[in-house]
């Protein structure tokens, strides 16, 4: 009998932060925030906008993105 391995490579991970838009933080139907870096960095993803519907309608103080590459 064969045992399956998984050769499958680690995945790496990278957690990004977000505040709300400083001059604009809402359009009709979404939230924008802008990404926070870290020692005068360029961003990875700049401005992020979420659908209003999914955050309950209710803009957070901050958000965290997680992106994983495999």
């Amino acid at each position: 009998m064969k045992t399956q391995t998984n050769s499958t490579p680690a995945a790496n991970q990278t957690s990004l932060t977000f505040v709300p838009h400083a001059d604009k933080p809402e359009t009709k139907n979404c939230f924008r925030f802008d990404e926070r870096t870290e020692n005068g960095m360029p961003p990875k993803i700049g401005t992020l906008y979420v659908q209003k519907w999914a955050l309950g309608n209710k803009m957070p103080q901050e958000l965290t993105l997680t992106l994983t590459t495999k």
